[in-house]
C-alpha cells in the first residue's frame, strides 16, 4: 500500500491511500486494513478499509467495529441499521 496526505492543487487537504494486489487479497479474506491517523499527523481519526460483495453484508460486519452512536450510509446515501 502506499500513503500519502497533502494539499490539492486547489488547495483542498488529501488523503491517498493506493491499493497492491496483496491488499485486495487481504479484503478479499475479509481481513481489514486499519490505518492510524497518527501516520498522517491527523488526530482523532482512523481509516478502515474493508470489502464485501454488497453494501448489506459490509453493514453487517461493521457491527463489531463501531460503536452504537455511528451512523452507517450505503452508497445511495441510504441509512443502514
Amino acid at each position: 500500500m502506499i500513503k500519502m496526505a497533502g494539499t490539492t492543487t486547489d488547495g483542498r487537504q488529501i488523503i491517498l491511500l493506493g491499493l497492491s494486489e496483496g491488499n485486495l487479497q487481504r479484503l478479499r479474506e475479509k481481513k481489514p486494513i486499519h490505518i492510524h491517523s497518527e501516520e498522517f499527523h491527523i488526530p482523532d481519526i482512523d481509516i478502515v478499509i474493508m470489502w464485501g460483495e454488497t453494501e448489506d453484508a459490509l453493514a453487517k460486519e461493521l457491527g463489531s467495529l463501531i460503536g452504537p452512536e455511528t451512523t452507517v450510509v450505503d452508497h445511495r446515501g441510504e441509512k443502514k441499521s
